[in-house]
């Protein structure tokens, strides 16, 4: 416990249970993706570009990387999203109806 409290390092439960937890998320990702779910997540491969401003050599050499790290991941968070969910929506077999141009008034 001294140890952890000197270095500043998380209590080993912590440790256990997030990597059970991640495994568990794992195992489920994996069976839903033989089914054919594969295709809801794709478009989730986005938020990948989180991580970019965080990588040690990229920002040095490219920093308008950066901006990555600001409210822009946001906009990058709502298309992801937006694509899960269109996906998810269009698998259930429902389309939006497009009313035609004219109204119908003669």
């Amino acid at each position: 416990m001294l140890t952890g409290v000197l270095f500043g390092l998380a209590p080993a439960w912590q440790l256990a249970a997030l990597c059970s937890g991640a495994f568990v998320l794992a195992l489920v990702s994996i069976a839903w993706g033989r089914r054919g779910g594969q295709r809801y997540f794709a478009p989730l491969l986005l938020l990948w570009l989180w991580t970019v401003p965080y990588w040690p050599w990229l920002p040095d050499r490219a920093p308008l990387l950066l901006v990555l790290a600001g409210p822009v991941r946001w906009v990058i968070a709502a298309a992801a999203l937006t694509g899960a969910i269109g996906m998810w929506i269009s698998s259930k077999g429902w389309r939006p109806t497009i009313p035609e141009a004219g109204g119908g008034v003669e």
